[in-house]
């Protein structure tokens, strides 16, 4: 039976990430996943650094704001604990709004890179998107190299209070610590928190055309990942926990695809894949305390890997005791939701 300072409860990017800045203070870390590591959320997203994307809620802004000032310490300490390189695959991105107008110098951009308008306003963003799977790789190995022990396929079946901590029943044995983390994604975990997941579907095509900038609408995104590999995204569903993926929709996306970037209508279809997103009624994440000793942070719908470096710094700072530099109510676990979906089918 291991006795840890902290036990982070899913080791996708956001678990790793906060077990990761825990070991960095000194702390001991376990962390159990129900599956494999980096697997679920983290290994189906875009990776888009969205910071100013007028989708998002908000009041998700000074959390999007920290995190990308932290994201370049953020990374440097990946790779340097992981021996992995994380690239920043590209560096500017085309937003695609139904309201507003175009600048000369963003339709200059557009008509450089061959983007149809189809009657969008574009805004041209410093913005920047890595793989996520570049990243899930090095946090893995970063939290290895660190002495984080990682128990794969390991699923917490029940979380129990022990003396002054925690208890945590799984099959391949219990797990003390002092405090716990809930990183659990679209499963609501031990807790039962407030969060549902929203399935999406994507595919990654390989084409000739050259396309080094991010083009996202409401509707859909294209992110490139070099060498004429690029992510087409994605469906929005309510759906369950059902991940089938159907062709009917990956056809529609690439045809959607299509109309923006006249290209990919020769790209080539190399992977497909679904995802779902860990959402919660009021779009935004859910992180700090539950009660004493156990903590959250999840729900961060499509957003978990822009905001995995200011995520990972709160719990560290709410679990030594320091003030941080925003203002988190808004993130509460315990806050009242205002709900911007439509219930969960």
């Amino acid at each position: 039976m291991q006795q840890m300072d902290v036990a982070v409860v899913g080791a996708g990017v956001i678990g790793l990430a906060v077990a990761l800045e825990l070991r960095s203070r000194g702390l001991s870390v376990a962390v159990a996943d129900k599956n494999d590591p980096v697997r679920e959320a983290s290994w189906a997203a875009g990776g888009m650094l969205a910071v100013d994307d007028p989708e998002n809620p908000a009041p998700l802004w000074p959390l999007s704001a920290w995190s990308r000032e932290l994201y370049p310490e953020f990374l440097a300490r990946i790779e340097q604990q992981s021996g992995l390189r994380v690239p920043i695959r590209t560096h500017r991105a085309l937003q695609g709004a139904h309201e507003g107008s175009s600048s000369p110098e963003t339709l200059r951009v557009l008509k450089e890179i061959g983007l149809s308008p189809e009657g969008y306003a574009w805004a041209l963003q410093q913005e920047g998107s890595l793989d996520p799977r570049d990243l899930g790789a090095a946090l893995h190995a970063a939290c290895a190299n660190t002495d984080v022990s990682i128990r794969s396929r390991c699923a917490v079946d029940t979380l129990t209070r022990e003396g002054a901590g925690w208890r945590l029943h799984t099959a391949h044995g219990d797990i003390l610590a002092s405090r716990v983390v809930l990183c659990t994604g679209s499963w609501t975990g031990p807790r039962n928190l407030p969060v549902f997941p929203r399935k999406g579907q994507m595919m990654a095509v390989e084409m000739d055309a050259p396309l080094d900038t991010v083009v996202r609408t409401p509707e859909i995104y294209l992110i490139p990942r070099g060498g004429g590999r690029v992510v087409i995204g994605a469906t929005i569903e309510d759906a369950g926990y059902d991940k089938t993926v159907h062709s009917a929709d990956i056809a529609a996306l690439k045809a959607r695809a299509v109309k923006l970037f006249p290209p990919a209508a020769q790209a080539t279809i190399v992977e497909t894949w679904a995802g779902l997103r860990p959402a919660t009624h009021d779009g935004l994440p859910l992180i700090g305390a539950v009660e004493e000793g156990l903590y959250a942070a999840t729900g961060h719908y499509r957003n978990g890997i822009q905001l995995a470096a200011a995520t990972a710094r709160a719990i560290g700072l709410e679990l030594a005791g320091e003030p941080l530099p925003i203002d988190m109510q808004a993130y509460a676990v315990n806050r009242t939701f205002r709900s911007i979906f439509a219930q969960p089918s």
